[in-house]
């Protein structure tokens, strides 16, 4: 019986002992640094934060996990980054995630007491910090935006966002626009007002005659770059604008990209065809063979594509004419299609008309005058009457 009490007891002081030269109940370990860092930087100290006394050799440390990026001194506690580089944007768990403190890599230490007398294990975070080591950029060095000409002044065109993997104060800070004719870029303000209430124009907003810039936060925080129309835009007058649009970080020092901005003017059917000349005349023998050309009606449209192709067409024209002549409604030309008496008809007289293919079409109106021409195609017929005696002589009558 005395033999097991004093192994009882024996047991109990060696538990007391370990109690006594434990730490305090765990704490998870916290340190901070900065990515992109070369290795042996100093992240933190163990042993000092857990409240050991270090360095004699009788409290041991080791890596259990995180060793993919650190190390750690065994007999100081000291952690420091190994050989790998940290890259805040490739690493998996810091995807899409964009609160600084919410980016952390994991590590786990196990700490040895003297003479193996206890074992314990500790969690830790390193939260990795983000630095301006990434440029902003368009997702295209040429952006292009289509744009109606005559549009109302004050619309609003968005345009392609840049993206910058950095975020907070190194993400995107402002975007900037650069006339194509020569003027000075003027910074645009560093937001608008969110999307749910009223946009307004910054102070200071890139200007120009033609266009102004506008930035909006989004009501996810983003910044949505927009194109104002500011002056009248016709496309017969200049048919596209080439600008440079700019984006810069809040970094220190800032890093910034651009990307051309093409504007291109499309064509609205804002302009009628016109005539050469608003009456056209010309003589047509009589008797002219069936596709005999006699003239062309020519008309241009300012406009491009559908809303400047010009067909022709009769206008005011009598059944005659229509059965008369033949008008190519492509080309314009004016051809014979029957046979013209003059004996019959003298003159031709009637509108053609020049409409083009826009919805809705627009046209215009010409005269045309044709004047038959006779030709001797009729025999002359004798007609003698007998007026009181006819005198024979020689065998010719007289008639007086």
């Amino acid at each position: 019986m005395r033999t097991t009490a004093a192994v009882d007891c024996l047991y109990y002081c060696m538990l007391i002992l370990q109690l006594v030269h434990q730490p305090d109940a765990k704490q998870v370990l916290r340190y901070r640094l900065a990515e992109e860092g070369p290795a042996d930087v100093r992240v933190g100290n163990v042993a000092g934060d857990l409240g050991m006394v270090a360095g004699s050799r009788e409290v041991t440390f080791t890596l259990e996990s995180g060793s993919e990026f650190f190390k750690i001194d065994n007999i100081t506690g000291e952690l420091t980054t190994n050989e790998k580089r940290i890259d805040r944007e490739k690493l998996q768990q810091c995807q899409m995630i964009f609160d600084e403190n919410e980016c952390f890599i994991d590590f786990e230490v196990s700490v040895i007491g003297p003479a193996q007398s206890w074992v314990d294990l500790f969690e830790g975070k390193v939260i990795i910090l983000d630095i301006n080591d990434n440029t902003p950029s368009f997702p295209s060095p040429v952006l292009t935006l289509s744009v109606e000409e005559n549009r109302p002044i004050g619309t609003l065109y968005l345009l392609p966002t840049a993206t910058d993997r950095d975020f907070g104060r190194n993400g995107i800070e402002r975007y900037e626009l650069i006339q194509d004719n020569g003027e000075n870029s003027r910074r645009s303000g560093s937001s608008g007002d969110s999307y749910s209430g009223k946009r307004r124009f910054e102070e200071g907003a890139s200007r120009s005659s033609v266009f102004e810039l506008q930035v909006a936060d989004t009501t996810d925080g983003e910044k949505q770059p927009q194109l104002i129309i500011k002056g009248a835009l016709d496309r017969e007058q200049r048919d596209s604008y080439e600008l440079t649009l700019r984006v810069r970080d809040g970094g220190d020092p800032p890093r910034s990209s651009q990307a051309i901005l093409r504007v291109m003017i499309t064509d609205v059917n804002d302009n009628n065809p016109r005539f050469e000349k608003s009456v056209y005349e010309a003589d047509l023998p009589e008797n002219s063979s069936p596709g005999s050309p006699i003239l062309q009606l020519k008309a241009a449209d300012a406009d491009v594509g559908v809303n400047g192709q010009i067909e022709y067409v009769f206008g005011a024209a009598t059944e005659s004419v229509r059965r008369l002549l033949r008008l190519d409604e492509s080309t314009g030309w004016l051809s014979v299609l029957h046979r013209i008496d003059r004996e019959e008809v003298s003159q031709l007289r009637f509108t053609v008309m020049a409409r083009d293919r826009g919805q809705p079409p627009k046209m215009d109106k010409a005269t045309v005058v044709l004047n038959i021409k006779d030709e001797n195609d009729n025999v002359p017929a004798i007609e003698i009457r007998k007026i009181g005696r006819i005198f024979l002589k020689d065998g010719v009558a007289n008639v007086a």
